[in-house]
């Protein structure tokens, strides 16, 4: 494992920790709950279901109408180099949970599949592999998984004779169980089956694996890094639900027509090398129904240029490149008027789902005043998924 790859994999846990917690502060932000007096939204309800799904062949777990290529949701394809090498992961199947607004509390289902395929150039990066929830993962707000676990396969070789009517693939299987250890505290334990093998680490000796240690390790981690990285993915979109009401409740929507925002700015004569004092964002909403309102089915754009996010209680923030195109938006409502279903997905027989258009996220750092650039590992993202929340007892 190269160094770009250490930086990969010790990122991406407490990175995608936080967007998954975030994930549901920022739900709760776009509509008022149900026991609320007013607010900004509909009433919504204490639990919601949620499905990611990055097959292009199917749509929540069933067979999908065929869609032209360009609305394909999937599969999501991440990319970056470090030197002459180059890395290319595409990674398919379907993340399944629940969001309990009581305490933002998120639940990773055990029927959770993610398949990871290595393109990586020369060298691979992890191989091929697939990622199995075998049990299901409980995160709170603000904390590590209390529970769970995950199985990833790995091959390691192929059988090809005479004697076999079909190639006979063996895999190494590795199992990643959350737990706490007597001595060292909460972590996970990560075990081969080549060998065999265990080792008990806790989340920061996870998030500090590298070089000069064994693969079936790293390969336990990035099961782990792979679901939480879409999920913080998923994280960003729901921010669209927000920017959605806000601008419609100002009148500032037109069909076809983009609203421009001015993002963060650097302070004067303390602008990173290579960029503007101030990016830019821009949020365009598509009337697919033509019926004049924004609502279920249509579509939006949201693109960024340069664009930082300055939380001035965070010394680190991203600056935002590329954007998103989002195809049919669901927002329905029950008789009583609580919101029962919100994403992202083919609707009314058209195509849906988010798509990423070389959607990059690179780091702002401030050190005391002095801000900083690093695009050290940084991943560009395409390809997408459909994402909806929707009432525990909607069939999907």
């Amino acid at each position: 494992m190269k160094k770009v790859r250490k930086r990969f994999v010790r990122i991406l846990w407490y990175c995608c920790l936080v967007g998954v917690i975030a994930l549901g502060l920022i739900f709760v932000v776009g509509c008022s709950s149900s026991d609320d007096d007013g607010g900004g939204g509909p009433d919504t309800l204490s639990l919601y279901n949620f499905t990611l799904d990055m097959d292009p062949d199917e749509v929540n777990g069933v067979l999908a109408a065929p869609q032209a290529e360009q609305f394909k949701p999937g599969p999501v394809e991440v990319s970056w180099s470090e030197g002459e090498d180059s890395y290319r992961l595409k990674l398919s199947g379907q993340i399944r949970g629940s969001l309990d607004r009581t305490d933002n509390t998120y639940t990773v289902n055990d029927d959770t599949e993610v398949w990871v395929e290595d393109f990586s150039d020369p060298d691979p990066f992890v191989g091929n592999l697939e990622i199995d929830v075998t049990a299901d993962f409980v995160i709170p707000e603000d904390d590590p998984p209390t529970s769970g676990s995950l199985t990833v396969w790995s091959p390691i070789s192929v059988f090809q004779g005479a004697s076999f009517p079909q190639d006979v693939v063996m895999y190494e299987e590795i199992t990643v169980t959350v737990g706490i250890d007597p001595v060292d505290g909460p972590g996970v334990t990560i075990t081969t089956d080549d060998g065999p093998a265990t080792e008990f680490l806790t989340w920061q000796e996870l998030a500090d694996l590298g070089d000069e240690d064994p693969l079936w390790q790293l390969k336990g981690a990035f099961g782990l890094d792979s679901f939480d990285f879409l999920l913080e993915r998923s994280q960003f979109v729901t921010t669209v639900f927000d920017r959605i009401d806000d601008l419609e409740g100002q009148g500032a929507l037109v069909d076809g027509v983009a609203v421009v925002n001015s993002c963060s700015e650097f302070p004067d004569g303390n602008v990173p090398e290579g960029l503007p004092p101030q990016g830019t964002n821009e949020f365009t909403w598509y009337d697919v129904t033509t019926d004049g309102d924004v609502g279920p089915g249509d579509d939006f754009d949201w693109y960024f240029y340069n664009c930082w996010d300055n939380d001035p209680g965070d010394s680190i923030d991203d600056l935002y490149n590329g954007g998103m195109n989002l195809f049919g938006y669901t927002a329905v409502e029950n008789d009583n008027g609580t919101l029962i279903r919100i994403g992202f997905e083919p609707y009314g027989g058209d195509p849906g789902g988010v798509h990423f258009d070389e959607f990059l996220a690179t780091e702002i750092r401030d050190d005391g005043g002095t801000y900083s650039h690093d695009e050290e590992g940084a991943a560009t993202l395409n390809g997408g998924f459909t994402i909806v929340f929707y009432e525990p007892e909607d069939d999907v």
